[in-house]
């Protein structure tokens, strides 16, 4: 059964964005924090004005030119958890979804509007739209 780890907006403005604090060596892709140099990192999108669409210059083996002011997404992680995109559609596998990091809402209450900053019982039949 789906459990969640972390809240909503812990994955929206924390997420790869807040910098890790532990002291000890430990494995980058399952903290929760960003760390230097890692490519998970993310651009706090309440800081930063950008859309969740993959930047056309960011490729494998160079960075995309406008860095930080870019206004498209440079990794999965700022593409998926964006406030326009997470927990926008449901996820396919509903609650029995076993995935530790899921983009996707597995129940209604967690079912986000498209272009809303939070969750609201008005806009729901947005979201289906």
């Amino acid at each position: 059964m789906y459990k969640p780890h972390f809240s909503a907006d812990f994955y929206l403005y924390t997420f790869k964005i807040a910098n890790c604090t532990a002291q000890h060596p430990h494995d980058w892709s399952t903290c929760p924090f960003a760390h230097p140099r890692e490519k998970a990192r993310r651009r706090d999108p309440r800081l930063f004005d950008y859309e969740p669409l993959p930047c056309p210059d960011d490729k494998k083996w160079h960075s995309c030119p406008r860095g930080d002011s870019c206004s498209y997404t440079h990794n999965v992680y700022e593409f998926h958890l964006h406030p326009k995109r997470f927990r926008t559609q449901m996820c396919q596998h509903g609650v029995a979804c076993t995935r530790p990091l899921c983009f996707f809402a597995h129940t209604l209450e967690e079912l986000r509007c498209r272009g809303g900053w939070g969750h609201h019982a008005s806009c729901l039949a947005n979201c289906f739209a």
